[in-house]
């Protein structure tokens, strides 16, 4: 597959929800070869680490975090993880 993003994130940083799911992943995943940082947020967070270790190990940045997209404090628990641990 080439990378569909023709932009460059390098020191930029995505947070991608449902990113424990197939399609959100590789969107991830494409986000993180166009060089962004991704945080990659789903309810299932061992789904969502899964692909962030998958990332990393082929040389990206990523972590994931355990959110609830329609819950306002676990969008802003997420924020301040992704905050404190990629950027801003």
């Amino acid at each position: 597959m080439t990378n569909p993003f023709v932009h460059d994130f390098t020191d930029k940083v995505v947070a991608v929800t449902g990113a424990g799911g197939v399609l959100c992943s590789d969107f991830a995943k494409a986000f993180a070869k166009a060089g962004a940082k991704v945080a990659l947020l789903d309810l299932n967070e061992e789904s969502a680490q899964g692909n962030a270790d998958e990332i990393v190990a082929a040389g990206g940045v990523a972590k994931a975090y355990k959110c609830n997209v329609v819950d306002k404090e676990s969008i802003e628990a997420a924020k301040t993880g992704i905050d404190a641990d990629l950027g801003t």
